[in-house]
């Protein structure tokens, strides 16, 4: 993470998945502490591909060129 100011490793997994049916256009998710306590409440919501992507933090959008050309075979 160099390039974001610092001086850490990150491990990521990204996966591809199919949903059979229709998604929910919104949801929330959130992070808790042992007892239950939310953290960190999360909002979710999905993105067009490739121009309605919003720029993501630390570097998480590095892949998204590579998502893109592994789908055109797919969606053509």
């Amino acid at each position: 993470m160099r390039d974001c100011g610092t001086a850490e490793l990150q491990y990521r997994w990204f996966y591809h998945l199919a949903c059979e049916g229709a998604p929910p256009e919104r949801w929330s998710h959130g992070e808790y502490d042992e007892v239950g306590k939310l953290l960190h409440p999360f909002d979710f919501y999905w993105a067009q591909l490739p121009d309605g992507v919003p720029p993501l933090v630390a570097n998480y959008d590095d892949k998204l060129p590579q998502l893109l050309e592994s789908l055109k075979d797919m969606l053509a």
